[in-house]
């Protein structure tokens, strides 16, 4: 029982923390790639997965990236997401999002320690 409302308790932070991330980026994106939008995000803390969609303007399907067995690090006051594994939906996204390391802004922190 207990397990039952631990992993409830978890899928809500996860929901309430994606939908967050996924409007600050959103916001980013409008003044960088304002055709760009992130479709699509779900964060999975207990299995340390995160799954995200976004819809570039010269694809014909979203772009989908798994970032599978993350952790947060944070190293001189920077943090930072680090991926086992990163599984993409388009091969040519090996360019783009080919490291294992990726730094986290400050305001993403910010919501997720605020909302954790």
């Amino acid at each position: 029982m207990f397990e039952n409302l631990k992993a409830m308790a978890s899928s809500s932070k996860d929901s309430m923390v994606s939908i967050a991330i996924k409007g600050i980026v959103n916001h980013k994106l409008s003044d960088k790639a304002p055709d760009a939008k992130l479709e699509a995000l779900e964060i999975d803390s207990r299995n340390k997965n995160i799954v995200a969609t976004v819809a570039l303007p010269e694809l014909d399907a979203p772009l989908t990236i798994k970032a599978l067995h993350y952790k947060i690090t944070s190293k001189n006051d920077k943090h930072f997401l680090e991926v086992e594994e990163i599984e993409k939906s388009q091969e040519w996204a090996n360019h783009y999002i080919d490291g294992k390391r990726y730094k986290i802004p400050p305001e993403i922190i910010k919501v997720a320690e605020f909302i954790l």
